[in-house]
């Protein structure tokens, strides 16, 4: 997809990088690319992660867990939950 060419060469420093991964990654749930879905929001909470530390975003991370659960069961990547 045209938008992973775009996304993939920004740097996480860029503003707003982390909702515009959120929102890319709801597309590919969508679409049912799951796995790209799973990784655009990975990078979407790093990038948080290291503005805003852990602690700051559990409450986040578990509504994440809640609302996609099945899609990081399909990937076996369960280590943000």
């Amino acid at each position: 997809m045209q938008i992973n060419k775009i996304v993939d060469n920004l740097k996480d420093s860029e503003p707003l990088l982390d909702s515009v991964l959120m929102h890319v990654g709801s597309m590919y749930s969508v679409i049912g690319k799951f796995e790209s879905a799973i990784l655009a929001h990975q990078r979407a909470i790093r990038i948080l992660e290291n503005r805003y530390g852990n602690d700051l975003l559990k409450p986040f991370l578990f509504f994440l867990c809640h609302l996609f659960p099945f899609h990081l069961s399909l990937t076996n990547k369960t280590s943000m939950c």
